[in-house]
């Protein structure tokens, strides 16, 4: 380990073995670190700008990361932003209603700087994703100044010739931002050398200079970064993809672990229990389980994740449908209220389709039991009921009462069901759910977790206290 390594190590303040890496928030540790997550914010974010034709230019941190090496600083922690006099109304009416309907929190910075600007930020937190909008106005020398003396700009002089008119170039390989018109010369200007000296920030606090060049700062970083990748996928690989599992109650859900106040190390301990599980496919019912996929697609990359929206939405997790394979609607309307949010928060759509469930049962003798758990299965989606053949019962070694068309009769009066078919075997269950292309099993919980191996999401209900089939039948009984 060279001294640029140590150097780096040195400002987590902690053995580097301890320290785990998340998608969604970086490090678990003091630095920050310009990872994929924030980038895909930064593309939205952008383009929701141009979109709104908000007349901006991009400066600062996202400068020196492109006069270095056209990309973003490796440990960068927000972007930088200055928008003119005549674009102030604009941004306050208009782009900020706009940009808070997509999940993004508009902050006014703390007094003095309550008229400097804005912070704009992840809802997730700003480890997120954050840029900040300086208002800047030009005085009568042609330089330009902020609003109330914000930003290092503000006291270096910076001539309105260097920044209009903007020019835009590519960041990232496929960030085309607007930036100052004479971008070298304002880095020169604002930050000297930036070729020979590198700061690096904790938590958005002033940085620690190491003074040697981009290049052999940048590699030392990525090489920390990389072992603190390690740290995790060390404890994630070679994942056996088996099972599949259904999370209805995100509450239930999170009481089994001890979660504390550090995010990343929340993560990580759900990323534990995919592993232990040997999880294949994971089914989620609660947007609250949304902020884990980030972390679940980049540690098990070939982990399927579906999303029940059983419900409207809290808009600020529509852009973690990037991270969903597929979206199921038990009401088209949850989907139609918002399709324009994800069509500009979702650049990796997921696909999109309705709910369709499937259940299975006898219906002898229907009674109020069979009609709650096909009216509960019914909200759910379209409902596709298998009734056991007169001939199946046999085997599983009972005899109806009522014959299969009079029980199917029953099932088709309760007005529940979309289609009614014969269920033939009990082994063919998943060969059903493929057969009327289903997502969604609902049973009783008397078979909790006995058709988890088909190839979609299970529930298990509760059954209606105080009535069944078997009952009824000991009762005829009695009255012979």
């Amino acid at each position: 380990m060279d001294k640029i390594e140590s150097t780096i190590i040195d400002l987590f303040n902690d053995n580097i073995n301890n320290i785990f890496y998340s998608e969604v928030y970086g490090f678990s540790k003091n630095i920050s670190v310009y990872r994929n997550f924030t980038h895909l914010y930064a593309k939205i974010f952008f383009k929701l700008l141009d979109d709104l034709k908000l007349d901006y230019y991009v400066f600062a941190g996202t400068s020196i990361g492109y006069v270095r090496n056209k990309k973003n600083i490796p440990w960068v922690d927000d972007y930088d932003i200055i928008i003119f006099e005549e674009e102030f109304d604009k941004f306050k009416n208009y782009i900020v209603p706009k940009l808070s309907n997509l999940g993004f929190d508009c902050i006014i910075p703390v007094i003095p700087y309550e008229k400097a600007g804005y912070h704009i930020a992840s809802q997730f937190g700003q480890k997120c994703f954050q840029c900040d909008v300086f208002f800047t106005r030009i005085n009568k020398n042609g330089i330009i100044r902020n609003n109330q003396n914000w930003g290092l700009y503000d006291i270096k002089n910076i001539h309105i010739d260097l920044v209009k008119p903007k020019k835009y170039l590519i960041i990232d390989d496929d960030l085309n931002l607007p930036f100052f018109n004479d971008i070298n010369q304002d880095i020169k200007k604002e930050y000297g050398d930036v070729f020979n000296s590198c700061y690096i920030h904790i938590n958005h606090a002033k940085g620690n200079e190491i003074k040697h060049h981009f290049t052999e700062v940048y590699e030392g970083f990525n090489k920390v970064k990389q072992c603190i990748i390690n740290n995790g996928k060390k404890l994630f690989d070679n994942h056996k993809y088996i099972n599949n599992e259904t999370h209805y109650d995100y509450n239930n859900f999170i009481n089994q672990f001890e979660f504390k106040e550090n995010e990343v190390l929340n993560h990580i301990s759900i990323l534990k229990y995919i592993k232990n599980k040997q999880i294949k496919t994971w089914n989620i019912m609660d947007e609250k389980f949304l902020i884990f996929c980030p972390d679940i697609k980049y540690y098990f990359k070939d982990i399927i994740i579906n999303f029940y929206m059983l419900g409207n939405i809290d808009k600020k997790n529509l852009i973690l449908f990037n991270y969903v394979d597929n979206i199921y609607y038990s009401n088209k309307e949850y989907i139609d209220c918002i399709q324009n949010e994800i069509n500009i928060l979702t650049l990796n759509k997921p696909k999109i389709d309705c709910i369709k469930v499937i259940t299975f049962g006898t219906y002898d003798l229907f009674h109020i039991g069979h009609t709650n758990i096909l009216k509960r299965a019914k909200e759910y989606g379209k409902l596709f009921v298998g009734v056991s053949t007169d001939e199946l019962n046999l085997k599983k070694g009972k005899k109806s009462i009522n014959n299969l068309e009079q029980r199917k009769n029953d099932v088709y009066k309760s007005k529940y069901a979309d289609y009614i078919f014969n269920e033939e075997s009990l082994e063919l269950k998943n060969e059903y759910v493929k057969k009327y292309n289903c997502n969604l099993l609902i049973m009783g919980d008397d078979w909790k977790d006995g058709f988890n191996f088909c190839d979609c999401a299970c529930l298990y209900l509760e059954r209606t206290p105080g009535i069944s089939t078997t009952m009824l039948k000991k009762n005829l009984e009695q009255i012979k």
